[in-house]
């Protein structure tokens, strides 16, 4: 079986372009938090 999770911060480390995937990680921890709260509704 595949794992369909990233290791972002791992891949932060490999990388130059680290300030852009710590700015990507933060913003989907952020989504992932608004989807689990009880009332949230997806604007689509």
């Amino acid at each position: 079986m595949t794992n369909d999770m990233m290791n972002l911060p791992a891949l932060v480390e490999k990388t130059t372009d680290a300030d852009l995937f710590r700015v990507i990680d933060f913003i989907a921890q952020r989504l992932m938090e608004m989807e689990m709260r009880p009332g949230w509704e997806p604007l689509l």
